[in-house]
Parts: structure tokens; C-alpha cells; sequence
């Protein structure tokens, strides 16, 4: 199974996408300044493109796991989409995602300039790798149990 990552943020979307065998992800793009019908329109090209069978989108939180502002209008966006797009929509707890991608990036020696090109796609494979993850220990968890 191939699933698409997403960081969505109301200036950048970012973007990732697994392996076909659904584990590891990897960046794929960053969308930037679109009005939610034309990120739809992007999202559900690179589906097709992609063969995209399920999306993971990050949920923010604060540290007590419970929801922000930003996490209301996350969940609106991911209402939109599930109201386009015919695939499955899972949410992901983003906690640190974008912290860790900026560290990642400062390790990196990437400039300040170009961390704001990349952190969204970094986040986005973070949030999307956690997910693949976690179904390799649900899997693990599975054969142990037989």
C-alpha cells in the first residue's frame, strides 16, 4: 500500500510519500500559498499519478494531547478533502514534527533561507513515517500474539 504524507499549514503544505510496499517515506513536494480546492486538485493528481492508496495527515496537539486552534482547522481541511477525495484519510499526532525537522535540518548546516523550503516536506515525512510505523508494530504485535 502507498500512502501520501501531509503537514498542512495555511501558507504550506507539505508533502511525502511511502514506498509501494508502504514503509519508508520519503519528501516528495511543497505546496505553497493555494486555495484549498486547488491543493485538492494537486493532492488528487499526485493520487492518480502515484496510485496513492490511503493519506496521512499530521492532527497537531499541544502537550497535554489536547486540540489547538490549529488543530480545528486542520480538522476542516481534513473535512474538505474527505468530502473529494475517495481514498481513506487517517490522522496522525504531529507532536515535535516540525521541531524535529528544523533540528534535523540546523544539523544539516542547511541555511535558514532553505530550511523554509524544506521543513514542511521533512515534517511530512516524519508524521507519514510514524504512521508506517506504528502498522509495523501492530503487524509485529499480531504475529507475536499467534
Amino acid at each position: 500500500m502507498r500512502y501520501l504524507g501531509i503537514d498542512y499549514g495555511e501558507k504550506r503544505i507539505g508533502l511525502a510519500i511511502s514506498d509501494q510496499l508502504g514503509i519508508i517515506a520519503g519528501k516528495l513536494k511543497t505546496l505553497e500559498n493555494l486555495s484549498w480546492s486547488n491543493a485538492v486538485s494537486e493532492l488528487q493528481r499526485i493520487i492518480n499519478e502515484h496510485l496513492v492508496d490511503g493519506i496521512v495527515i499530521g492532527l497537531p496537539k499541544n502537550l497535554k494531547g489536547e486540540e489547538t486552534p490549529q488543530t480545528l482547522k486542520v480538522k476542516e481541511f481534513i473535512a474538505f478533502i474527505k468530502g473529494k477525495i475517495i481514498i481513506p484519510v487517517y490522522e496522525w499526532n504531529e507532536m515535535f514534527t516540525s521541531k524535529e525537522s528544523n533540528n534535523v535540518l540546523i544539523g544539516g548546516d542547511v541555511s535558514r533561507k532553505d530550511r523554509k523550503k524544506f521543513v514542511d516536506q521533512l515534517s511530512a515525512v516524519l508524521i507519514l513515517q510514524g504512521y508506517l510505523d506504528s502498522l509495523k508494530s501492530t503487524f509485529r504485535q499480531n504475529d507475536d500474539e499467534n
